[in-house]
């Protein structure tokens, strides 16, 4: 069974109700709105007037369609944006003019509890659909918001995790020790599955020396210090993936060729990684999906079809946190 298979199984059972801003910007995104709520597969929150919306979501009692014109908690809205951004010391008038834009009001209310986790993208550039949620929302404990991609193929026995591969360009070593830690907990407790984390390079444990190495072994052994679950580096990618390579350059490793999530020392190395296995080694990409937002918050590619609409909807769902509904 496909990983998606399995996680859609999972998370139809969960609660959750998932905003998707976009729906009468893309018809992607509705046709996507339409085929959840005939599978009722989760309660959908909406933006605009009921009558921009077909008969299948307007009449459903598991689509609630919020019109900016006429929102009964904008006062509300207003006071919550002014102290979440008081730095900025906004003016009444200012944040009207700024909840205004369908990207900053749907951030708000997944920040007031109408929703509980928000897709989009298809529409809008990734850097314009998770501004407002990287002021607003921010990330959980004081770590970084990381940009992850879910990589399968028919013969993996488990899916790989890609990060960070679209948000942070690039992390100094404490940095790359939070994007570790949280691929580790994102791995762990949404895909239900052991992570063995590799800090990746071009050295395995001191084959090579140089400022880019210190840096990721420098990072692994932080994420060491700070997570419970099994994290190895400085290692090259066959170190962590081939089990003779991984015998003979790291014989004392507990990983031992079978890593499962992979952190990239930057943006370059990530993004260009995980579209070679997807181009050239026949994998399946799901995302990107953003880890440790506190609400959670995922980008699409505006070249998404309707299919990725509905599985980023599928791991948002999963994202949503027990006892948050």
């Amino acid at each position: 069974m496909d990983i998606i298979d399995r996680l859609y199984n999972r998370a139809k059972e969960k609660k959750g109700r998932i905003l998707l801003p976009e729906a009468i910007l893309d018809e992607r995104v509705m046709q996507a709105c339409i085929r959840l709520v005939a599978d009722k597969f989760c309660n959908l929150v909406l933006i605009g007037k009921k009558e921009q919306y077909p008969i299948e979501l307007k009449n459903s009692p598991l689509v609630k369609i919020i019109d900016p014109s006429n929102y009964d908690r904008f006062n509300e809205m207003i006071k919550l944006f002014t102290q979440i951004r008081k730095k900025n010391k906004y003016t009444r008038e200012q944040a009207m003019e700024i909840l205004a834009d369908p990207r900053y009001f749907a951030t708000m209310l997944v920040e007031m509890g109408e929703a509980d986790g928000m897709v989009l993208g298809a529409y809008y550039t990734s850097a314009d659909a998770l501004r407002p949620a990287l002021q607003l929302i921010k990330g959980k404990e004081g770590k970084m918001v990381v940009g992850s991609m879910l990589i399968n193929r028919d013969d993996f026995t488990e899916p790989h995790l890609y990060l960070d591969v679209s948000l942070n360009e690039n992390p100094n070593q404490e940095q790359l020790a939070d994007i570790g830690v949280v691929g580790a907990e994102f791995y762990y407790n949404v895909l239900n599955r052991e992570p063995k984390v590799a800090f990746l390079s071009y050295s395995t444990y001191g084959s090579a020396e140089g400022e880019l190495i210190s840096k990721v072994r420098n990072a692994a052994n932080i994420a060491k210090a700070n997570s419970k679950y099994i994290i190895e580096g400085e290692m090259q990618f066959d170190s962590a993936v081939v089990p003779d390579v991984a015998r003979t350059k790291c014989p004392s490793s507990q990983i031992m060729g079978r890593a499962n999530v992979f952190v990239f020392p930057d943006l370059n190395c990530g993004n260009i990684s995980y579209k070679i296995a997807q181009r050239l080694g026949g994998c399946k990409a799901t995302g990107p999906i953003m880890l440790n937002f506190r609400h959670p918050v995922n980008d699409l590619s505006r070249g998404c079809s309707v299919i990725d609409i509905y599985n980023t909807v599928v791991i948002t769902k999963l994202q949503i946190e027990e006892g948050e509904n």
